[in-house]
């Protein structure tokens, strides 16, 4: 096979080959490229001269390459004639290689790396058209993103931005972080004012006062103000390093200082802490005057009244069948130095407390007994309660009350005597009626059943001291009686032997 073959440029030849197509050889004689020229030219039946075609010769380093059509990302290739061809430079075998190369990606803004921001907002960029961007935030997933990406209602804390890119040949690139703090909280100082020679934190004579701040651990900047609105960030005033002592306003009276503070994120603290202090700058003017007359003391007022009793209470106690316990006496005093009319009284409906002495008066430290008793014989047993009253006009203490308490018992329940006769008492016949006659049992208080035991088998009980028998066999019989009072209490037992004998025979 013959060819032939001319520079095109360094390290470049171009071969026309026997089928009239052009062959671009490197230096090494591997093909770099391969244009259907010379056969076209033949085929129309043009003469073909490498001089007279390449008379515009290209610059060094391009080449002769099929066009390449972008809008459809092919090379273009009608009928194969020499339109279809151009100088290039690079080589038209630049378009076949393949793109190996992963992009290379940037962030090209970010928040600062301590902020006081809850929103972030990064933008990013890559050297490659077409690349596309994925996304991750700390531990979160990957995710397409694409720039801006802003990240909102982030709490305080810290975080890492990850970036990473794929180019349209598929290749990826290794991720790029950020990371950056968010901090919108700080906390509100305290102050004290004082003197700084006294240490007094109430007054001073000074303009310059002593300043003390606490809690402002997280300060990076310190703002101090007689006025009570909160500065901003960029206000004039802010003290780089933490104030000992404040420049008091002029004119004396009470100053307040209010602080607030400002950390690396640039939070501002919320509250506006203060404390005061009286500034007095001016001498005390001495002032003399003459004393105020004595006056004329009062004469010593005498003591009014004043009622006192020995007890506030009484206890009386007793049972029923017995007399009225014994009285008990009260004492009533004047301890006061005026004379002091007394009286004493209880309410109509206590009328079993009786009262010796009613009222009477006390000269100045005086003392007086009044007799208080109770009368039972209207009463039931029980529990009773009273008041009495002592009153004494004008005098202090008045009035005073006196309890009144009795307890009244029942007397104890005696056991019933039972007894008994019967008649005739003698030649008891059988057939005869015989007549019991227990009223003569006796009780302290009211028998109310008598229980009869006739010996021969039968029993009775009757609320009636009397009763009647007939015996209808000879023989002798023990006859029983027990009898019960009206609070249950039982005799004992009261016997006697009857003998009942057969009718004589006349």
């Amino acid at each position: 096979m013959t060819h032939n073959s001319f520079s095109i440029a360094s390290g470049n030849t171009i071969f026309l080959v026997t089928n009239k197509d052009y062959i671009i050889s490197g230096e090494e004689e591997t093909i770099k490229d391969k244009i259907g020229f010379g056969m076209n030219r033949a085929t129309l039946g043009l003469p073909f001269s490498p001089e007279t075609e390449l008379a515009t010769a290209p610059s060094p380093g391009d080449s002769l390459g099929r066009k390449w059509l972008e809008a459809v990302n092919e090379y273009q290739d009608t009928d194969n004639n020499r339109d279809d061809f151009e100088m290039q430079a690079p080589t038209p075998g630049a378009k076949n290689e393949t793109d190996t190369a992963p992009p290379q990606i940037e962030i090209t803004s970010k928040p600062p790396a301590l902020t006081n921001q809850s929103q972030a907002t990064f933008n990013f960029s890559a050297n490659e058209e077409g690349s596309i961007f994925q996304c991750r935030l700390n531990n979160q997933d990957w995710q397409d993103c694409f720039p801006p990406k802003t990240f909102n209602n982030l709490a305080d804390g810290s975080y890492i931005f990850y970036l990473k890119a794929n180019d349209p040949a598929g290749n990826s690139c290794q991720s790029i972080q950020y990371a950056w703090n968010i901090d919108t909280t700080i906390a509100s100082p305290s102050i004290i004012l004082s003197d700084s020679e006294t240490s007094s934190t109430s007054y001073t004579n000074k303009q310059i006062a002593q300043v003390n701040i606490s809690q402002d651990q997280e300060a990076a900047a310190w703002f101090l103000s007689e006025n009570s609105e909160k500065p901003t960030i960029v206000d004039a005033g802010w003290l780089t390093t933490e104030p000992l002592n404040f420049n008091l306003s002029a004119n004396d009276g009470i100053k307040t200082v209010f602080v607030w503070t400002k950390d690396a994120a640039n939070n501002v603290s919320q509250l506006g802490n203060s404390a005061s202090i009286i500034l007095d700058t001016t001498p005390p003017e001495i002032i003399i005057e003459p004393p105020e007359p004595t006056p004329e003391p009062e004469p010593a007022k005498p003591l009014p009244a004043i009622l006192e009793i020995s007890t506030t209470t009484l206890f009386f106690s007793t049972s029923q069948g017995t007399d009225n316990p014994a009285s008990q006496s009260i004492t009533i005093k004047n301890s006061g130095q005026t004379e002091m009319a007394w009286n004493i009284s209880t309410m109509a409906n206590w009328d079993w407390v009786l009262l010796a002495t009613t009222s009477g008066t006390l000269l100045a430290n005086t003392t007086t007994s009044v007799e208080i008793s109770v009368d039972l014989s209207r009463l039931d047993p029980g529990n009773y309660q009273a008041t009495t009253t002592i009153t004494a006009a004008e005098a202090e203490n008045s009035p005073q009350d006196i309890q009144i308490n009795l307890v009244f018992a029942e007397s104890p329940n005696q056991l019933p005597n039972a007894d008994f006769t019967y008649s005739p008492s003698e030649n008891l016949l059988v057939g005869n009626e015989i007549a019991f006659d227990a009223s003569s049992s006796i009780d302290d208080g009211e028998i109310t059943d008598f229980l009869w035991d006739f010996g021969d088998g039968s029993v009775a009980t009757s609320h009636s001291p009397f009763i009647s028998r007939i015996f209808n066999t000879a023989g002798q019989f023990q006859i029983l009686l027990t009898v019960q009072d009206d609070r249950g209490a039982t005799s004992s037992p009261i016997s006697a032997t009857l003998t009942i004998v057969v009718r004589p025979e006349s």
